[in-house]
């Protein structure tokens, strides 16, 4: 879990800096990692949101096909980590 931890401290400092889609996914795997499930999803949407919003705004960009897949992607891990969620309750 040192790992997980050590890696939660670097993309909170990095989030100090730069508030990309990006980095809310990857704290959402992190959290996910570390069974924060809450928290985790709520990063997840973060990453959603911020997504949808670069794909508005760059609609015409050649990048937005890698927005909508990383878009996407949040999405799924969002229905995962709920079903994890609800997987570890029913236990």
């Amino acid at each position: 879990m040192g790992k997980y931890d050590n890696a939660l401290k670097l993309i909170n400092s990095e989030l100090k800096v730069d508030k990309r889609p990006r980095n809310y996914f990857f704290k959402g795997l992190l959290l996910e990692k570390l069974n924060k499930f809450d928290e985790s999803v709520k990063n997840y949407e973060i990453a959603i949101e911020g997504f949808e919003k670069l794909i508005k705004n760059y609609i015409m960009d050649e990048n937005v096909i890698h927005l909508k897949e990383e878009c996407r992607q949040a999405k799924n891990r969002v229905k995962q980590v709920k079903i994890l969620q609800n997987e570890k309750t029913s236990k």
